[in-house]
């Protein structure tokens, strides 16, 4: 089963002016991105700085309006969606950050950083179930 598709996704910023005015040019973040992760396996995105990486996560998390294209998730449409019905899916989709110094707090363990979304999404989670939990997700 394929977990999440991205098929043909752009994304586009507004045109920024010119010099002195001048017609400006529309900023192409993103063009004709394509991928399938297959449930169960792990896809890394590579490429230069300013390449678009962060724009095609952005995008795939609703943060980005993208100018065509579609994204599936666990077979669902996300893409296009209005935010209150896209905030399911936010439990289940989330970034890693480039910068880990900017996402990790070097003073928490792993385990903490790794239990900590588990506390704000599920807070009816034990403490002993979160623990189990977070001990399953650094094992795979």
């Amino acid at each position: 089963m394929n977990l999440l598709e991205v098929e043909r996704l752009n994304v586009r910023y507004g045109r920024r002016p010119g010099f002195l005015g001048a017609a400006g040019t529309e900023i192409q973040a993103a063009v004709g991105v394509s991928f399938c992760i297959r449930q169960g396996t792990t896809l890394g995105l590579v490429g230069e700085s300013g390449s678009g990486k962060s724009t095609v996560a952005r995008a795939i998390l609703g943060l980005e309006e993208i100018a065509s294209g579609e994204i599936v998730f666990g077979g669902d449409r996300i893409s296009g969606l209005p935010e209150k019905a896209f905030r399911p899916y936010r439990k289940r989709i989330q970034m890693i950050f480039q910068d880990p110094f900017g996402s990790l707090d070097p003073r928490w363990t792993v385990g903490a950083i790794v239990a900590e979304p588990l506390q704000v999404h599920f807070p009816g989670l034990s403490r002993s179930e979160r623990i189990d939990r977070t001990v399953g997700l650094l094992e795979k």
